[in-house]
């Protein structure tokens, strides 16, 4: 009997340890809308990354394909995020040096981010933050110039 049941606790064990243990985040999705050439790059940042721009927790580097200027948007999603607040920051890197350009006016290259209210200038992470406690698709984001 102690045999059978040491047995069977060793059997269940290994069977346990090879299972693949199931995603503890979320999934965060969305399209951004752009009329222009050049890789986009989408920031999902916390509050605490928020206060450097255009960092953030993952990033996604896209280069839309012909077939994307078409339709004059690009899909992306995060995967696996853990609950907590979020904003996503978006830029299109247009002259290829991996960063947002700016200029004594602002950005000279579009960008967007994930807003609530208008467009603003230097917003604050809760100009452009959302809950995360599900699966979402976050509204579609804008590129302006």
């Amino acid at each position: 009997m102690k045999k059978t049941f040491l047995m069977f606790f060793t059997l269940f064990a290994v069977i346990t340890a090879a299972m693949p243990i199931a995603a503890e985040g979320f999934n965060i999705s969305g399209r951004v809308l752009f009329c222009t050439d050049g890789v986009i790059h989408v920031i999902l940042t916390d509050q605490e990354k928020s206060a450097v721009p255009f960092e953030g927790v993952k990033m996604l580097t896209i280069k839309p394909l012909p077939s994307d200027f078409a339709c004059g948007y690009i899909d992306y999603e995060f995967k696996d995020v853990p609950a907590g607040a979020y904003g996503i920051s978006c830029f299109q890197d247009i002259d290829g040096n991996g960063r947002l350009t700016s200029s004594l006016f602002g950005p000279s290259e579009p960008w967007g981010m994930s807003w609530s209210e208008k467009r603003i200038m230097n917003p604050e992470f809760k100009d452009y933050s959302f809950a995360v406690d599900r699966d979402l698709d976050v509204s579609d984001i804008i590129l302006y110039q």
